[in-house]
C-alpha cells in the first residue's frame, strides 16, 4: 500500500488561482472555495489508492513550518529560504521566544490551525496522517535552537493528541518528516525518547520519514519510533550494513517513488526491491515518495500511484 505525507502537488487550476490572488483578480473567498475544493478532490483520489492512512495535501501553504506563526505568540514567517538544493522556497519562521514559554506559546488561533489547516473535523472520519517538520528541519528553517524546536513539536503533538481523543476513535499518526541531511541522529533519538514519554493513546502512532541523506545510517535503530521511512536513492540498500535493523519498527515505508523524474516508476525493480527486503524485514511493508512531492505536477505524481497501485502485486 501507498503512504502519502507532507505537500502534495497542486493542480494546474489552484496554482492559477493562486496566481489570480496575488494579482487581485479574485477575492479571499473564491481562493478559499479553491482551497477547498482541491482538498476534497485529494480525499476522493486517495480513495482509489486505499492508503492505511490519509492525509490533506496541506494545499494552504508551500511548506510545514509557516503555518506554525498562525498560531505561535510572537513569531512571524517573512524571509524566503531556498529550500534544500531544490527551486523551491520556504519561509523562515522566527519567534520571539523570550517573550512567552511553552505552556502559552501556542495560542486561542489554534484552534483555527487544527480546522483550516490540519482540517481534523473532516479527518476526523479517517485514519489519519499528520505531517510536521522534525526537529531538525525546524531548527535550520526558523530561529529556534534544537532544544526549542523539540519542546515546541512536544506541546504541539500533545494539543494535537488531545483534541483528537475528543473527537475520533480511529487512528492517527504523527509523521515527523526530516528533509535535511541528518550527520548524527542523537538529536533525532533524544527527541523521540521525550515523545515516547508523552502518555499516548494506543490508537496513535509516532513515525519518522527521513528524506534525505542520512550519514550514519546505521545507527537509525536507536531511534524509538513506530514506522521509519528512508529515501532508498539517497541512501542506496548497498550501503546498508545489516539490514535486520529495521525490525525494530514496526513499519517500514520505503522511498521509492522517484519524484526527480516524471517517468514511471519501473514496476520489476521496485517489485524486485520489495521482495529483497522482506528476506530481512518480517513486518509491515508500505511504499511512499522518496524527498519532496512538490517537485513533480500534480498530473505526474497521480499517475505514478495509480500506476504503483494497479499494476504492482500486492506486498
Amino acid at each position: 500500500m501507498i503512504v502519502i505525507s507532507g505537500n502534495y502537488p497542486r493542480s494546474e487550476n489552484l496554482i492559477q488561482k493562486t496566481r489570480d490572488f496575488d494579482r487581485n483578480r479574485i477575492d479571499y473567498t473564491q481562493l478559499q472555495n479553491e482551497l477547498e475544493k482541491e482538498f476534497h478532490d485529494f480525499l476522493q483520489f486517495q480513495r482509489s489508492i486505499n492508503p492505511p492512512f490519509y492525509s490533506t495535501g496541506l494545499f494552504n501553504y508551500q511548506d510545514l513550518i509557516r503555518p506554525f506563526s498562525t498560531f505561535i505568540q510572537n513569531s512571524y514567517a517573512n524571509t524566503l529560504i531556498r529550500f534544500e538544493e531544490t527551486n523551491i522556497f520556504w519561509r523562515k519562521l522566527e519567534v520571539e521566544l523570550n517573550k512567552t514559554n511553552y505552556e502559552n506559546l501556542v495560542n486561542e488561533n489554534f484552534s483555527k490551525y487544527l480546522v483550516e489547516y490540519l482540517k481534523i473535523n473532516v479527518m476526523k472520519d479517517f485514519n489519519y496522517l499528520v505531517s510536521l517538520p522534525s526537529p531538525l528541519t525546524l531548527t535550520k528553517y526558523s530561529n529556534l535552537s534544537i532544544k526549542d524546536s523539540n519542546n515546541l513539536l512536544i506541546e504541539i503533538s500533545i494539543r494535537i493528541q488531545e483534541e483528537w481523543q475528543k473527537i475520533s476513535n480511529n487512528k492517527l499518526a504523527f509523521t515527523f518528516i526530516e528533509y535535511t541531511e541528518v550527520n548524527d541522529t542523537q538529536n533525532l533519538i533524544e527527541f523521540f525518547n521525550k515523545i515516547n514519554q508523552i502518555n499516548l493513546d494506543s490508537n496513535i502512532k509516532v513515525f519518522l520519514f527521513l528524506k534525505n541523506k542520512i550519514k550514519n545510517i546505521d545507527t537509525i535503530n536507536k531511534i524509538k519510533v513506530d514506522g521509519i521511512s528512508i529515501n532508498f536513492y539517497s541512501n542506496p540498500i548497498s550501503n546498508i550494513k545489516d539490514l535486520s535493523i529495521f525490525n525494530n519498527f514496526e513499519n517500514v515505508f520505503l522511498g521509492v517513488i522517484n519524484t526527480n523524474t516524471t517517468l514511471l516508476e519501473d514496476l520489476e525493480k521496485i517489485r524486485s526491491f520489495i521482495e529483497y527486503f522482506k528476506k530481512f524485514y518480517k513486518y509491515n511493508i508500505f511504499i511512499t515518495d522518496d524527498f519532496y512531492a512538490e517537485l513533480l505536477p500534480r498530473e505526474v505524481l497521480d499517475q505514478k500511484l495509480e500506476n504503483l497501485t494497479k499494476n504492482l502485486i500486492p506486498t
